[in-house]
């Protein structure tokens, strides 16, 4: 319905994301490589700046976030309609392996946003 995933008719499995939806179509096409460099880089640009920045993926996976998360003013906690991420590992020798990943109906221990964010990437 709307391509974030946070609509129950959006549920897919990230198997069918990665090989039957955008991402394994792009890798058949000839803009391919525009359309991976055209993804944030991890550890390097975009919202993918501050994640990895030592780690040995740092500059290999060129992926796009996405997320819908809002107040659950009853509990005082967030309600996460969905987080995911998308896109492209380069193993070098111009081969990329594709990946998905998501979750979908989480919630969060508090409302406190700044909370939630410095659990995310001070984690291993």
């Amino acid at each position: 319905m709307d391509g974030r995933g946070g609509n129950p008719a959006d549920r897919a499995t990230p198997r069918a994301v990665v090989q039957m939806q955008m991402l394994a179509y792009r890798q058949r096409t000839p803009d391919a490589q525009r359309f991976r460099e055209a993804l944030p880089v991890l550890g390097v640009d975009g919202l993918l700046a501050g994640n990895c920045r030592t780690c040995p993926a740092r500059g290999k996976v060129s992926a796009k976030t996405g997320a819908a998360v809002g107040g659950d003013s009853l509990n005082d906690r967030l309600a996460v309609g969905d987080l995911t991420v998308a896109g492209y590992l380069d193993e070098g020798d111009g081969r990329f392996d594709t990946f998905s990943a998501g979750v979908n109906g989480a919630s969060t221990p508090t409302a406190d946003v700044a909370g939630v964010e410095v659990s995310r990437t001070t984690s291993p």
